[in-house]
């Protein structure tokens, strides 16, 4: 008995998964493929790419991951001179491929370069295997690569996708005893879809919400009409059945949520808010944000539905003015300073105690005790006696 890979579309690819499972990867796009004897690249393209990241070891590249990207954009479209070699053409070349077929891949072997190539990491040994060929130096070599085993992940973001789901699944909203539903037409228009629907659409989809803390009001729901994206939809988008039924699991991804910003604001080691905490230092100045100022800006990302990526163009907004009025000691971003209502705060080497009553004020609310007061003032006293400011 042998297991089939089962090929899977996401509607928005991790390279998490090859880390994990040991196995090569390759991303590649979709915008630049076209059919088999027209200018561009080929479909088996994606297959070379793949070998040379499995560092042309034959067993490696047949057991790996191939992510191809944009692929909503080689829908079929309407042409008025000449056949569709980007949209529909790509499909039928796709078919074979991701069905699991032999590809013949044909590499020059310029052994010069290919030995300054660095081998990859200890972690991502592919295997042993190595081609084995006696060619002479500058001829091509060929590999007999069988996909009948490679992962193809296919991604997109399919803008429009969700009208044609909510055109299948609404139900009218004239005559009598209908219900008038708010916002359909906002959404057809282009508005937020989100809660158009009842909850009583998505039932039947796994991952359900849970109740928090006992309470009896229903979560926010994070399903949104792409959820309900069936075969159907895709094929009035315009993929040919054959493709769309050979990807056995169509999953749509929740938008980001705004604590899942700002975790992505904090928590990576590699975050935004540590790559310009790091480059305040080289001026040299010292970068603070309030808890409600990193709020502020998942949140503004979040209303204009740019995902992750919008992150940067709020932090780079934001940040626009202290990067040119800096070195100063200190630096503080407030959630007025993101909102628009206030400048950043500057501060000298004397205002730091200034700077961390600002901050605890803003995250805590402004509501402390006496005890709070006094713990102030005596760790300020502490900190002036140990710079020998004090007079004492």
């Amino acid at each position: 008995m042998s297991l089939d890979t089962t090929p899977f579309l996401t509607i928005s690819p991790s390279r998490t998964l090859s880390k994990k499972l040991n196995v090569p990867f390759t991303i590649s796009d979709c915008n630049s493929f076209t059919q088999a004897g027209y200018i561009g690249q080929d479909v088996e393209a994606c297959i070379e790419r793949l070998l040379i990241e499995a560092n042309y070891d034959i067993k490696a590249t047949e057991h790996g991951i191939v992510v191809l990207d944009e692929f909503d954009k080689i829908a079929r479209r309407e042409t008025v001179n000449g056949r569709d070699v980007g949209g529909e053409g790509v499909q039928q070349a796709l078919l074979k491929l991701v069905e699991g077929t032999k590809v013949t891949v044909t590499v020059k072997d310029n052994r010069s370069s290919r030995s300054t190539t660095p081998p990859p990491p200890p972690n991502l040994s592919y295997g042993s295997s190595t081609p084995s060929s006696s060619n002479p130096p500058g001829k091509a070599e060929q590999f007999t690569i069988d996909t009948s085993n490679i992962l193809f992940v296919f991604c997109g973001a399919f803008v429009g996708l969700e009208k044609t789901v909510l055109r299948r699944v609404s139900k009218p909203s004239i005559g009598f005893g209908s219900e008038i539903r708010k916002g359909r037409a906002s959404f057809l228009s282009g508005g937020d879809g989100k809660d158009i629907l009842p909850q009583e659409m998505y039932t039947h989809l796994p991952h359900q919400p849970s109740f928090l803390d006992g309470s009896d009001a229903p979560p926010p729901s994070p399903f949104t009409p792409l959820d309900l994206t069936t075969p159907a939809d895709l094929q009035a988008f315009g993929f040919i059945p054959e493709l769309i039924g050979r990807m056995h699991n169509i999953c749509a991804l929740s938008p980001l949520s705004l604590d899942e910003l700002y975790r992505i604001l904090t928590e990576p080691r590699n975050s935004l808010v540590a790559q310009y905490t790091a480059l305040f230092e080289t001026y040299p100045s010292k970068l603070y944000f309030t808890r409600k100022a990193l709020y502020a800006i998942a949140e503004r990302a979040a209303k204009n539905e740019t995902g992750a990526r919008g992150l940067k163009m709020e932090m780079e907004r934001v940040l626009a003015e202290p990067m040119f009025d800096a070195p100063t000691p200190f630096v503080l971003i407030t959630e007025g300073c993101v909102r628009g209502q206030e400048k950043a705060g500057y501060w000298g080497k004397e205002g730091r105690l200034e700077l961390e009553r600002i901050l605890r004020e803003e995250d805590e609310g402004g509501k402390r005790g006496a005890a709070a007061e006094l713990a102030e003032v005596a760790a300020g006293f502490g900190q002036l006696r140990e710079a020998g400011l004090s007079g004492a």
